[in-house]
This record gives structure tokens, sequence and C-alpha cells, in this order.
């Protein structure tokens, strides 16, 4: 019971996360790009200005800059530790360096440092690691950032291109619905009926589909 709960609550916030990118107002190609940035910023020991970072780059490319600074939030106290864990332990397998345990009790320090200082006393931290500690997890960060940041750039334009598309093939529908009441509206009140509000095979739309459909309406007659 308790992993559904956990699988319906991840599905509910990554849904929620995606619809932020698919509103974006600009184009498919602007969203994945500023998106693949975003992901590969969020990804690397840089909290407090990733999303600085971001929206500096995007502007640079032509991405969308929202879609940039959104990914920032991959790495907050609450998934700190686990991710530059594993990006430091990428980043030993190329240069060595001190064991992951210790440098976990750092990053646990860290983490306590931005709850109590904010992102910026989190970033001082994570500048003064030692050497030993600091390449390799920036080694680790641009490689694990590299590997999530080029897949989200086709996934992310897919799903934008998907998302509108659906959107254009619910508006036709929705206009068709409307044509259909005002072809019957029309062939009643030629016969004389006194037509009341009428939705054709029994569909009872929400009130957006009657704003909707008033509005049509509206247009029509003038």
């Amino acid at each position: 019971m308790r992993k559904l709960y956990l699988y319906r609550w991840l599905r509910h916030h990554h849904w929620r996360f995606l619809r932020q990118f698919l509103k974006l107002r600009a184009s498919p190609h602007s969203i994945a790009l500023g998106a693949a940035i975003g992901v590969f910023i969020g990804l690397t020991p840089t909290v407090g200005l990733q999303m600085i970072m971001g929206v500096i780059i995007a502007s640079f490319v032509g991405a969308n800059r929202i879609a940039a600074a959104l990914p920032a939030w991959i790495t907050n106290p609450v998934t700190i530790v686990p991710i530059y864990s594993f990006n430091y332990w990428i980043g030993t397998l190329f240069v060595g360096g001190p064991k992951v345990a210790e440098f976990q009790k750092v990053l646990h320090e860290i983490k306590l440092a931005s709850e109590n200082g904010g992102f910026g006393q989190a970033a001082r931290e994570l500048f003064n690691l030692g050497m030993e500690m600091f390449l390799p997890l920036w080694i680790g960060c641009v490689l694990v950032g590299l590997v999530c940041a080029i897949p989200t750039y086709p996934l992310i334009r897919r799903a934008v291109i998907l998302f509108r598309e659906k959107l254009v093939h619910k508006r036709a529908a929705r206009h068709s619905r409307v044509r259909k009441i005002l072809i019957k509206k029309s062939e009643q009140e030629a016969n004389g009926y006194t037509v009341s509000e009428e939705i054709i095979e029994g569909e009872e739309p929400d009130d957006s589909e009657e704003t909707n459909k008033v509005e049509f309406i509206e247009k029509v007659n003038h």
C-alpha cells in the first residue's frame, strides 16, 4: 500500500512538473533546448547559481529561459546528497579520491548549511571543498549531466509536439459538438419547436465547455 501511494505521488508530481514545460508559449525546439540546458546545469555543483546560469546560457543560445530555469530544482535539500554522491562516485572512477562515505559526511554538513543559511551558504561550502573531492565531483557531475541532458532535448521536444496536437484535436472535437448543437437548434426552430439548452448524445460538458460553446455561438451569430 505504501509503495502504491509513493508511485501515485511520484506520477502526479512528475506530471505536474512536465506540464510546466508543455504549457510554455515557445517553439518546441526552444523549450526542449532550454530544458536540456537546465538539466545539465541542475546536476552540476553550482547550488544557488543554477537558475541564474540557466537563464544566462539560454539567452545566449536562443533557448526558452523559463524552461532552462525550471530544472534548477533537480538539486534541492532533499536530493542533494544522493545526486552528488552518485556523481562523485562516477568521478572517482576516473581521477580517484576519498571514499564516498567520507564525501557523504561533508554533503550532510552542506545540506545543514543550506537549511540554515540558504543555498548561498551551501554554494560556498561546495566551493570550499578540497581539490581531492572537488575535482571528482565536477567530473562526475559533467558526465552525468551530459548523459541526462542529451536525451532530454528529443524527449521534451516530442512531448511538446504531442501535447499541442492533442489540444488541437480536443478543440476540433469541441467545435464539432457545438456545430451539431447549432444545426439541430436551427432545424427545430424551423419546425416551430421551442428550443432549450440541449446537448447532443446525452453529453454534459463542464463549465469550460459551456463557456466555449456560448462564445462560439456568439461568434457565429455575429
